[in-house]
């Protein structure tokens, strides 16, 4: 699966993985998973770790349809969202995603670097 994530124990914190091949359907099936995953909690901050994807393969309508999912989901959609992404084309997608829902949804910033995201979102570091 494209999309692999954990929960913390509080439920405060979800911690998603993406690898190739990502599309929108990977991600909408994503949102649909942690929506219903009854571990999370309301506010919670999330990190979306894309650095493994080379090539992003959501196009301009597939991230409306990403924004148009997050959108409905009042009760349980990140307080902050961090996205790492790398170098190509996944990063200036990422950037897009970022200048859609901010600042109307969640505080959203695209990063290159967990441990930098991870300190914004404050959270603890990955155990090395």
């Amino acid at each position: 699966m494209p999309i692999d994530y954990s929960v913390s124990s509080d439920g405060m914190f979800a911690h998603a993985i993406a690898t190739e091949p990502l599309t929108t359907e990977e991600v909408l099936a994503f949102q649909k998973d942690l929506q219903h995953d009854s571990r999370v909690k309301p506010g919670f901050k999330a990190l979306f770790d894309e650095s493994r994807i080379a090539e992003s393969r959501i196009d301009e309508q597939g991230l409306q349809a990403i924004v148009a999912r997050q959108e409905s989901d009042q009760a349980k959609r990140p307080s902050k969202l961090a996205i790492v992404a790398g170098p190509g084309s996944a990063f200036p997608r990422a950037l897009e995603y970022e200048k859609m829902v901010a600042p109307a949804q969640e505080t959203v910033i695209v990063f290159h670097n967990e441990d930098i995201a991870r300190k914004w979102l404050g959270v603890p570091s990955r155990d090395r």
